[in-house]
C-alpha cells in the first residue's frame, strides 16, 4: 500500500521533516552499531593474541 501524498505545502513540509529526522536517527544508531561491533571485534582479537601470547 502506497504512502498517501500530501495535500498542501504544510503536510509536504511536515513528511520531509519527519522523514529526514527518522534517517537522520536510522544512520545515528547504524553507526553506533557499527561501532560497538568494531569494539566487540578488537576486544575479542585482543584476547585470542594474548591467549596465544601465554
Amino acid at each position: 500500500m502506497p504512502l498517501p501524498k500530501p495535500r498542501n505545502t504544510t503536510s509536504t513540509l511536515l513528511f520531509l521533516f519527519l522523514g529526514s529526522t527518522l534517517s537522520f536517527l536510522f544512520f545515528g544508531l547504524m553507526s553506533l552499531k557499527i561501532n560497538a561491533m568494531w569494539v566487540v571485534v578488537l576486544q575479542v582479537t585482543y584476547i585470542q593474541v594474548s591467549h596465544n601470547a601465554s
